[in-house]
């Protein structure tokens, strides 16, 4: 099927970026050089890679200068940058690029008509500029033609370029809100993942929950409306358990932990999985594609989508006119179909109307449309079946290092997660998804007979002296809450932390005809299932959401019940519904100003309220440094590390602070 042509500035697209394997950038102590996660990454039409020792190769259109070696010449195979180099992520926008560096810096170069580099200017860049301001990054991603992402270690979301549709998230939308350096995505924090599609926006949070902003028309934000443009974060429809996420042109993909693929939007060409395509077939709420499980990564193109299985085969579907689908026809697919002549995946991305895969043992295939040689493969022509990625000059072909596999048991199968080694003497691990929401890697447990039968802990990668004690091992995943601020403190994933209690507020006063969220604090903050569910007592009185969000209907009193994923344990909240709203006048709290804690140990801080019976108040806790200590929705302080911290309460418009030091 043909598509329209849209009246928008020409797509594209986009790539999961998955902020688990940011994380993780050990040094290989056996060489004494530092190795990188190979990653690859798609443009409108020219395509990047970086290797694991950190340097670019990139080719494919150059009109812009994305390809940035300072020219503007197109490249028909994988050029080399100069001079530039620790980079640990990339990610290709319509026509620009961008680079994250091991030391928390963003690099971007190509167009800039919009203001999507970042660096204060609209001047084009055929060489890599900073971003400004914009300072411990851990994962990148560039949307549709002009926008672009940023994720820091603190769980904040920032963006730049064009806001034409609210892209953005900064609250407020127009070609004449765009902005041509970083701001911050409104009323998003605790993200663990981000994705850009055509011109909206994607983010995963540590709780597998997804929230999306920008262009609506197609309801690819997914909150099961439609619309011109939505400038804020909103919580996308009956999705959990989301381990990563990827935007299409105008659609969006989420990958569930339990291998499944769940897709929203637009579905002209059936770039949506879902069986049916055309005319009255778009979906504002997220449907699982069909007949696809066993999912390990997604990504999407312009208007077609991918997915990894676990036996390391590519599945494809949408459109598919230039043998972006890669069964070897020309063809568009409303329902999965597989990849031919491709085993052995770990990572896939998309361009516009061409795909990349990074299999296991270093190479880069490609396949699909070729008119800016952006397959790489030293050719202008189509193609419908992969084809392997030359390397620099035409000579041989690329390789990003090679890799050896290993599975990973982790957390009762909940988390299915495998490791990619680079070659003995590289040992650098990537983290394939699923992930562990909320959790970053942080070494590995080998039980084999090969370490004499005993527990052997390594904190970082396995260095080239080590490789015979991990091969045909088995191997257990070291994993630390995302909110601790490091991968030291974390847990053996084979005997994963269980869920001690479930705390909520005692009582909360709603006015009629409005809504509050519930706190819902699984303890300890490490468990391993966070995952809880919301009951009313009286619906009638008060109905809540999957999510806690509670609406009072009529005057009255309910009680909510706050159950874990297991049933075992259970927290419950009175909710009294009143005629008229009461302002919050005082707000104290049962801790001093200043206290010492012990690491390891916890404290509960309450916050009272005066009035009591004050309506839509939650008190909110938050940690300022959270690799010194974490506090939970309920004022659970848990003590991670030596060192001071600032806890902040905040009820209604009304703030308290407790100087915190850990010993």
């Amino acid at each position: 099927m043909a598509i329209k042509k849209s009246r928008r500035i020409l797509p594209i697209i986009l790539t999961v970026v998955m902020v688990f394997s940011m994380h993780v950038a050990f040094p290989d102590t056996a060489n004494a050089a530092t190795s990188f996660i190979p990653t690859i990454a798609a443009g409108g039409n020219h395509s990047l890679t970086h290797k694991n020792d950190g340097t670019v190769r990139i080719w494919g259109n150059n009109g812009t200068g994305q390809l940035g070696n300072g020219t503007t010449e197109t490249a028909i195979n994988p050029i080399q940058f100069t001079d530039f180099n620790g980079v640990t992520a990339i990610a290709g926008g319509g026509n620009h690029s961008i680079a994250l560096k091991s030391d928390g810096t963003a690099w971007t170069w190509g167009q800039n008509l919009y203001g999507q580099l970042g660096d204060g200017t609209f001047v084009n860049k055929t060489s890599p500029v900073q971003v400004v301001g914009l300072t411990g990054v851990i994962a990148v991603a560039a949307g549709g033609e002009t926008h672009t992402l940023a994720l820091k270690s603190d769980g904040t979301v920032w963006a730049w370029g064009p806001n034409n549709f609210g892209q953005l998230g900064d609250g407020t939308s127009g070609i004449a809100a765009s902005k041509n350096t970083p701001v911050k995505v409104i009323g998003l924090s605790d993200v663990a993942a981000i994705a850009g599609g055509g011109y909206h926006s994607l983010a995963l949070k540590s709780d597998g929950t997804v929230w999306a902003w920008g262009f609506n028309v197609y309801g690819q934000i997914g909150n099961g409306t439609t619309g011109t443009a939505v400038s804020a974060p909103v919580q996308v429809k009956g999705l959990t358990g989301v381990v990563a996420v990827a935007g299409g042109y105008d659609h969006s993909l989420a990958l569930k932990s339990d291998g499944t693929v769940w897709s929203w939007g637009h579905n002209n060409v059936g770039q949506l999985g879902i069986d049916i395509s055309g005319a009255g077939t778009d979906k504002s709420s997220p449907m699982q594609v069909k007949n696809l499980s066993g999912v390990t990564a997604i990504a999407s193109g312009y208007y077609h989508s991918l997915a990894v299985k676990s036996d390391g085969t590519v599945r494809a579907w949408g459109y598919n006119l230039r043998g972006q689908l890669g069964d070897s026809t020309n063809s568009d697919k409303s329902s999965p179909v597989q990849v031919n002549n491709l085993i052995d995946v770990s990572a896939i991305t998309a361009g516009m109307e061409h795909s990349i895969a990074l299999k296991n043992d270093g190479t880069v295939w490609s396949w699909g449309r070729n008119n800016f040689s952006q397959l790489g493969d030293g050719s202008d022509t189509n193609k419908t079946t992969p084809v392997q990625v030359k390397g620099e000059g035409g000579s041989g072909y690329l390789s990003l290092g090679a890799t050896y596999k290993v599975t990973l048991n982790s957390n009762g199968g909940n988390y299915g997660t495998s490791l990619v080694w680079g070659a003995p003497g590289a040992a650098m691990p990537r983290i394939i998804p699923p992930t562990r929401p909320g959790y970053i890697f942080g070494g590995y447990w080998n039980t084999s007979a090969a370490s004499g039968g005993k527990q052997y802990y390594k904190a970082t990668g396995f260095s080239a002296n080590d490789w015979d004690n991990i091969e045909n091992a088995t191997l257990w995943a070291r994993w630390t809450s995302s909110k601790s601020g490091g991968v030291n403190g974390g847990n053996k994933t084979g005997a994963s932390i269980k869920v001690k209690a479930v705390k909520t507020l005692p009582a909360v006063y709603i006015a009629k005809g409005k809504s509050v969220t519930l706190p819902a604090a699984v303890q300890p903050y490490n468990a391993a299932n966070k995952n809880v569910t919301f009951k009313s007592k009286n619906k009638k009185i008060a109905k809540v959401t999957s999510t806690g969000k509670v609406k009072g209907l009529k005057t009255g009193k309910t009680t909510i019940t706050i159950i874990t994923k297991d049933g075992n344990k259970k927290a419950t909240c009175k909710v009294y519904v009143v005629k008229k709203a009461v302002k919050l006048k005082k707000l104290t709290l049962n801790q001093k100003a200043k206290v010492s804690l012990t690491k390891g140990k916890t404290l509960d801080v309450k916050a009272k309220l005066s009035p009591a019976k004050a309506t839509g108040i939650v008190p909110k806790f938050t940690s300022g440094n959270t690799s010194v200590a974490v506090i939970d929705k309920a004022g659970m302080i848990t003590a991670l590390k030596a060192g001071s911290t600032t806890i902040t309460v905040k009820a209604g418009k009304l703030k308290k602070t407790i100087k915190l030091t850990v010993k």
